[in-house]
């Protein structure tokens, strides 16, 4: 029937008998865990550094789902057990400390609301897994005034597709780097430097995740399509065997000094910059690179201290791309120069 005056506030679902509504899904679960769990760092030959840890689980899932999407109360139940453990190895010396890093962890693969779906337990999906290589090396120079470090990482993950309800993963790999340099008493400079590439797996025997697409992209008008949403699967548009997604920028840096004298006055300033963004489908959209410049200061006045904070400084305009299933469709403005005060003091 049509819409009533209240139903913003006061929805079907929120009365007693909700009127012959029926939520979709209607998921109830209850999760018990004993686990127990184990860390040892030793150091061997006055150089050689190890830090390992392990973990056993062992679940007893229950959960149903009374929506009518469930099919009117379908039940599993099941108790998996699975350990979870992480070794790291690293050679001290006094230049630099290199190091590598394996983990492989497990959790459950919980939906928005915290619970497991039914069909989860019964297909053995209920509990996902996570792995992580790393290659780094670290280094502490000048009586720790410099801090330096570099690393490679690949890192795979599961997760749940609250949009279809199925479990995907995707696989990040890249490339962290780190500095810090004390070069005076007051003034110190700082650096990140990352390069990441992160793609969709392929979504084996289901059609893939949620993507949302532009009216052009389904074959409709642009001006035709105003006002609706798109969607499809990935499987659906020749992405099943998986996708590189954009909507991270791949390589960001940033640099930053910081003046401060003697606790009285402050200057910091620095530069951030972020790669090319957008979507994952050929022919999504793709917004450019850009840099933008911060700047502050301080000053303290008879107890009382004022701090001047400027994000954006030269006003730059750029744009980013949405989040995730939206990056295809959807572009979001930057912040435009934003100007901080404020005025503190101790008593």
């Amino acid at each position: 029937k049509p819409q009533t005056a209240d139903d913003i506030f006061n929805a079907v679902f929120a009365t007693k008998d909700r009127a012959g509504y029926q939520w979709d899904n209607a998921v109830e679960s209850r999760q018990t865990d004993l686990a127990v769990f184990g860390v040892a760092d030793a150091l061997f030959f006055g150089r050689l550094g190890v830090t390992a840890g392990i973990r056993s689980d062992n679940y007893a899932l229950k959960s149903s789902d009374t929506g009518t999407l469930g099919t009117g109360g379908v039940a599993s139940s099941d108790h998996p057990s699975t350990t979870s453990y992480e070794v790291s190895v690293s050679l001290r010396t006094p230049l630099a400390v290199p190091y590598a890093t394996y983990a492989r962890s497990h959790s459950p693969n919980y939906d928005t609301g915290g619970a497991l779906a039914p069909a989860f337990i019964a297909s053995g999906n209920a509990i996902g897994t996570s792995t992580l290589h790393e290659l780094g090396v670290k280094t502490s120079q000048l009586g720790g005034r410099l801090y330096a470090s570099a690393d490679v990482y690949r890192q795979t993950n599961q997760y749940v597709d609250v949009r279809n309800r199925a479990i995907d993963s995707r696989r990040a790999e890249g490339f962290e780097a780190e500095l810090r340099y004390l070069a005076t008493r007051s003034l110190g400079v700082t650096g990140v430097l990352t390069y990441s590439r992160i793609r969709q797996r392929p979504s084996g025997d289901g059609p893939g995740p949620f993507l949302v697409i532009t009216p052009e992209q389904a074959g409709i008008a642009g001006t035709d399509g105003y006002g609706g949403m798109f969607v499809t699967n990935a499987d659906f548009v020749g992405l099943g065997d998986g996708y590189a997604l954009h909507a991270t920028p791949r390589l960001s840096g940033s640099i930053f000094a910081t003046y401060d004298r003697h606790g009285g006055w402050g200057l910091t300033g620095g530069i951030t910059y972020n790669s090319w963004t957008g979507g994952s489908i050929p022919g999504s959209i793709r917004l450019p690179a850009y840099v933008l410049v911060k700047a502050g200061a301080y000053a303290m006045v008879k107890g009382v201290r004022i701090d001047v904070y400027v994000d954006n400084f030269f006003d730059q305009r750029y744009y980013i791309a949405e989040y995730d299933v939206d990056a295809n469709a959807s572009v979001l403005p930057g912040v435009g120069r934003e100007v901080h005060l404020k005025v503190s003091t101790r008593f």
